[in-house]
């Protein structure tokens, strides 16, 4: 074998279009001695060396060999000495070990013999059954030789060369990160790569392989001129990426993508991903990623043709910090055409946001001012409607117990909120909330509290969305302070067989505060209350609302039954409970929440768990007259392993989506939401197979179905995903999508997507 190298072709190739080339299904010769060689390896595991203390191994590469031995033979008339018995033999950082090794000390070559181990200096370990090493050990020749990288790789070849101590040159190669069969190791690994020549570079830390192919279960499927890959020990490399291929039947049309990895540095890399399609384009996307001493950016770039014209899409986000106590960041996420996001096989979301902020966390306290625009995805949801927040400033404390035995919090904050078709706002706030908890002698739990929400408005065009007031704008100033008290009494004990304990208990809440008017509150702009969702989670809130613009107020006696059972690894939770008004105030929320007569509905939830065999959770409200449902959340899951099924099932009797397109309420409010899921999933072994399903009951279709089934093992991953849409994206008719991958563990994957 020849001491020159090949000439090498570009280092940052790998698994490339000359990867991409012919299946072959003719296999060499040379691959069942490559893997009989493999398979010797794994049954001849290197020996332990004997138990004998030496010195340590000097590191200077020009000192002498220092060896030990069992038996030690010296010819002085050919000043050969020949070390029998566990030798270990080093000079430099280079250790072999072998069952014999002749020492040539007038030529400086050494030959080892029978089970040969060498440790590298950056402890990788190589075999041979024989070697002959020269150059203090630099340079060598061996025979049947085998490596094991990391992340289970393992390298073997009929023969090889070492060059300057950072190059093997391998003949008849064959390398898998994949376990021999152990009942079988006859049987062929699940991949491997097979070469007639191949190249460790172990300075550069990269394999790379001519004329070859790769192997599945033994038969040939790829056929390759050159492939390179990183050493498995190596995480970021520069190369070419597997690339990936597909089919869109409405916009791409058939496509291929191609992505490169470029390393720029030990902190930055960029992906540069051009795709070709034959029913538009091409596009090119640019990701790129970089960490700092103060925090991280992420920039992902796109653009092409798209339906005859230029588009692009924007996704970054960067985060760093000023001191411990703050740090700032960004989003930006926006695209010139939402069409360009469904045409490009991306995700569309319900809306797009990019956002800059500012934000400091102290002892008990917290502050945060953030600018914020958003971007419709929709074609019911008109750009011009959506708001600017320019800016919103935020400020929460959080005292500790006061001289009172009680705590003190604080929110206040300031936003403006601009729309080129709309309501504009300025609001600032300030809420100021006390409280303090005690003790009854019979065992009841006590707490009292008092808020005061106060609120400084100035809005125009409160006339139009989301508003829809009679004023075209108005300035107001509005105070609702309100007072509570709770009581509860928990009667908790242990059951009679010691696995657990009960829990009962009442629990009473008195509220004082001010009526609302109507809940379009002409003169107060409504920008963080578009919906109230009453339920056991906010029963005993002060305010029902999401935020401060809307206020359900009234004085009300809030009452609920608790009870729940607490095992080792087990329990049950039930709550059930209802609200009880003064005044029927019916004006002051919104049509249908169920909390604005003498009497509100009935929330309640019921959660069990078995152990993590089975869960179920159960959350509703009901008409207190007829006690009709009126919003039912249902979730369980049942089994684990082996087989696994879970579901849930939603309704409500209200839609609030549409409620601020218009100054009436439209009819569609009151259109129910009535969706049911189920899913199934099983695992074994290294096989997982799961599955599920959506469904409109109101509309009575479809909503999508979803299948995935995954292999993966110590080196190979096949992954493959079935979904389809029914519901309509940007006037579509719905969409179906196949997409499968195939992972090399430490080489590479391949995949492709089909629409």
């Amino acid at each position: 074998m020849s001491h020159r190298r090949r000439p090498r072709i570009n280092r940052s190739i790998s698994l490339s279009l000359l990867a991409a080339s012919a299946i072959c299904w003719l296999g060499a010769a040379h691959g069942q001695e490559s893997l009989n060689a493999l398979r010797n390896s794994a049954k001849s595991p290197p020996r332990k060396p004997a138990a004998t203390t030496h010195a340590r191994a000097p590191q200077d590469r020009n000192s002498p060999v220092g060896f030990i031995a069992d038996k030690v033979d010296y010819d002085r008339d050919n000043n050969i000495v020949v070390a029998r018995g566990h030798v270990q033999a080093w000079q430099g950082d280079q250790i072999v070990l072998a069952d014999t090794i002749t020492f040539y000390r007038a030529t400086d070559q050494a030959v080892a013999r029978g089970h040969v181990v060498m440790v590298q200096p950056g402890g990788q370990v190589m075999f041979a059954d024989y070697a002959e090493l020269s150059q203090n050990m630099q340079n060598g020749i061996f025979t049947k030789v085998s490596a094991r990288l990391a992340d289970n790789g393992k390298l073997v070849a009929n023969a090889g060369q070492r060059i300057n101590g950072k190059l093997n040159e391998l003949s008849r190669a064959v390398y898998t990160a994949c376990n021999l069969c152990k009942t079988d190791p006859s049987w062929p690994p699940e991949w491997q790569i097979r070469s007639v020549d191949a190249v460790q570079d172990l300075e550069h830390k990269e394999v790379e392989y001519w004329n070859g192919t790769i192997d599945m279960f033994g038969v040939p499927v790829l056929w390759f001129p050159y492939l390179s890959h990183p050493d498995p020990s190596v995480k970021r490399q520069s190369g070419f990426l597997v690339p990936s291929y597909g089919f869109d039947s409405e916009y791409l049309g058939s496509y291929i993508r191609i992505p490169y990895y470029w390393v720029i540095n030990g902190d930055s890399d960029l992906t540069v991903t051009p795709t070709i399609a034959s029913g538009s384009g091409p596009d090119l996307d640019l990701t790129y990623r970089e960490r700092f001493n103060n925090g991280t950016l992420n920039v992902d770039a796109m653009g092409g043709r798209d339906l005859g014209s230029p588009q692009g899409l924007l996704n970054a986000t960067g985060l760093f910090a000023l001191n411990n106590s703050w740090r700032y960041g960004f989003s930006a996420d926006t695209v010139t055409a939402v069409t360009y996001l469904r045409d490009t096989d991306q995700a569309v979301p319900a809306y797009m946001e990019s956002n800059a902020y500012v934000e400091g966390f102290g002892l008990g306290s917290w502050a945060r001012v953030n600018v914020t625009a958003y971007q419709s995805t929709t074609t019911t949801t008109s750009q011009s409607t959506l708001p600017y927040v320019m800016p919103r400033a935020q400020y929460s404390y959080f005292n500790v117990t006061d001289p009172l035995g009680g705590r003190l919090s604080m929110d206040t904050g300031f936003i403006n909120v601009l729309r080129a078709t709309g309501t504009n706002t300025d609001r600032a706030n300030l809420n100021i909330n006390w409280q303090r908890q005690f003790y009854d002698p019979l065992g009841g739990v006590w707490n009292f509290r008092v808020n005061d929400t106060n609120a400084y408005y100035s809005a125009f065009s409160l006339n139009e969305t989301p508003s829809w007031s009679s004023l075209r704008q108005a300035q107001t100033y509005r105070s609702v302070p309100a007072a509570a008290l709770m009581w509860r009494f928990p009667m908790l004990r242990a059951d009679t067989k010691g696995t657990g304990s009960e829990l009962i208990e009442p629990i009473v809440q008195l509220v004082a505060e001010p009526r609302e008017g109507d809940w379009r509150n002409p003169a107060v702009p409504n920008e963080d209350s578009l919906d109230l969702d009453y339920s056991d989670a906010n029963l005993f809130s002060f305010n029902r609302y999401d935020g401060i613009d809307r206020q359900d107020g009234g004085s009300r006696l809030d009452a609920a039954f608790h009870a729940a059972w607490y095992g080792a690894s087990n329990g049950a939770d039930f709550l059930f409970g209802q609200s009880f008004r003064a005044i029927n105030d019916t004006l002051a929320v919104l049509p249908g929440s169920g909390v604005g007569g003498y009497r509100s509905d009935y929330v309640g939830h019921v959660n069990f768990n078995w152990g993590d065999l089975a869960t179920l959770s159960y959350r509703a409200r009901y008409d207190p007259k007829s006690f009709t449902p009126q919003m039912q959340d249902v979730g369980f899951t049942v089994g684990k392993g082996l087989f696994a099924l879970n579901g849930g099932y939603f309704f409500s009797n209200t839609d609030p989506y549409n409620l601020y397109d218009s100054a009436t309420l439209p009819s569609n409010y009151y259109a129910h939401r009535n969706e049911i899921y189920l899913g199934a999933s099983s695992h074994w072994e290294d096989w997982s197979i799961s599955g599920d399903a959506r469904r409109d009951l109101h509309s009575n279709m479809m909503d999508s179905t979803d299948l995935h089934l995954t292999y993966d093992d110590e080196c190979l991953i096949f992954d493959v995903r079935f979904t389809k849409r029914y519901t309509s994206v940007l006037g579509d008719t719905g969409a179906t999508s196949i997409l499968f991958t195939i992972t090399f563990k430490t080489v590479g994957s391949i995949g492709s997507h089909t629409l």
